[in-house]
């Protein structure tokens, strides 16, 4: 593990949990694909459950992984810059 890299999780611990759930996510992603290989094909009527689930779970994960991406830049944003003086305490 680098020093930056180190130095960022003693700061802001929450950046291992955001590495973990979306690693998790992306396994989950490629489980469901190898479980259901008609995954992306256009639903049909005669769909069983398990895929009709497993594709709302496929759509639900892509704005999920956006917003751990945007929080995580977030926080290594914040890492970056400066602190503020205007603190009230």
């Amino acid at each position: 593990m680098s020093p930056t890299l180190r130095r960022q999780l003693y700061a802001a611990r929450e950046l291992i949990e955001l590495r973990l759930l979306a690693v998790a996510l992306e396994s989950l992603v490629t489980a469901l694909r190898l479980e259901h290989p008609t995954l992306d094909r256009p639903a049909e009527p005669t769909d069983p459950p398990t895929l009709r689930a497993a594709r709302l779970l496929v759509l639900q994960a892509r704005p999920l992984r956006a917003a751990l991406r945007a929080y995580r830049a977030s926080v290594r944003q914040s890492l970056s810059s400066p602190p503020a003086d205007d603190l009230p305490f």
